[in-house]
């Protein structure tokens, strides 16, 4: 029980400080992404047509990301909308990075957990197997403890029968 617990608590431990480290990445790369969607909105709301243009073309790329990290927004200018999606492209690596990441701990916690299970099961056999000796020593011990009780009835009955033997040779 107490390795039950103790296994219990370091699984607990590990999956908190895993996923800790892992929702701060995330929330740093939401963050990167919002703020590059929020620069994008308002430079397409007060930049002129020109430009306007390849704040379309990000935003349809975006879009279209459907859960696809590995997609890449394709802008070549250096002004901000190119920057920005230089910005976008570098955030998408990051969150697929830590996405990576996630899914490798998580995997490896899943590796840990199954062999937990198996200490598990292996201690409730052995355990099991452990109690069943034990009840076959009681067995044997209460019949050991009868066949003891008889053999002590059975003396006590011989020391009489000699006793009363050895009275009746006195007087006969």
């Amino acid at each position: 029980d107490e390795i039950k617990h103790f296994v219990h608590s370091e699984v607990g431990r590990i999956n908190k400080q895993s996923m800790a480290a892992a929702d701060a990445r995330i929330q740093q790369q939401y963050w990167y992404l919002s703020s590059s969607i929020f620069v994008a909105l308002i430079t397409s709301y007060w930049i002129p047509n020109v430009i306007s243009r390849g704040i379309i073309k990000l935003k349809n790329s975006i879009q279209n990301l459907k859960c696809d990290l590995t997609h890449q927004v394709q802008i070549n200018s250096h002004d901000e909308v190119g920057k920005t999606a230089k910005a976008f492209n570098l955030l998408l690596k990051k969150l697929d990075k830590s996405l990576s990441i996630v899914t490798d701990v998580g995997a490896g916690l899943a590796v840990q957990v199954e062999a937990i299970g198996t200490n598990c099961e292996r201690n409730n056999e052995l355990t099991q197997t452990q109690k069943e000796n034990v009840e076959q020593v009681l067995v044997i011990g209460h019949k050991l403890n009868n066949s003891i009780n008889e053999i002590s009835i059975s003396s006590v009955d011989g020391a009489k029968y000699a006793s009363e033997a050895k009275n009746k040779a006195k007087e006969g």
